[in-house]
């Protein structure tokens, strides 16, 4: 009798879109300047809170407001440096699905999401592209995200592994990586 080991199972990689694999701050800070000529973004490593617009004065965050709702927005971004390459290797070792929540005061944000995808890395990965509120239903082995905490209706099925940003950089008892060093916090060739 012939006994049959299982392969080992493919994991399922769940992965942010804004700020973890495209730049929103770029876009966010040019459609700002567009609608407040006076604004001057704080640099990088000042933004120390998820909801950045809280770090501003409270007189220019009505113009956050208008400029996350404004058309064309996310169509804006850019993969964030070494992303790319990255997620290509991770669909070498396991199946790749894009989780993202959009901003669905935006007219053109959902429109633009699936554009990004199918711009970067094909139609195939439109189909594997999930636009919900709560991450928590979505079913996955890891989540790689720069949210700080993920809340929702469900408890995930998913490790959080926190892509790192001066926001979430507080936070303890997660692993965190970067597109720099993915490889060695996921243990991966």
């Amino acid at each position: 009798m012939e006994i049959l080991v299982p392969k080992k199972r493919v994991k399922d990689i769940l992965v942010d879109m804004d700020g973890t694999t495209f730049d929103i701050d770029g876009p966010l800070n040019k459609r700002m300047k567009e609608i407040f000529p006076q604004f001057v973004p704080l640099p990088h490593e000042a933004l120390v809170d998820y909801h950045l617009e809280t770090l501003y004065p409270e007189e220019i965050r009505p113009y956050f407001e208008q400029a996350w709702k404004s058309p064309g927005l996310f169509s804006m971004c850019e993969p964030i440096p070494g992303a790319l390459e990255a997620i290509a290797h991770l669909s070498k070792i396991g199946r790749v699905f894009f989780c993202s929540t959009p901003r669905w005061d935006n007219p053109t944000c959902i429109a633009d999401k699936r554009e990004l995808i199918r711009k970067y890395f094909g139609e195939e990965y439109v189909k594997r592209l999930s636009l919900v509120d709560d991450k928590t239903g979505v079913q996955g082995d890891m989540l790689i995200d720069d949210k700080p905490k993920i809340r929702g209706e469900w408890k995930p099925l998913w490790e959080h592994i926190l892509y790192t940003r001066p926001w979430n950089k507080s936070v303890e008892g997660k692993r965190r990586l970067n597109w720099q060093n993915y490889r060695e916090v996921l243990e991966i060739d």
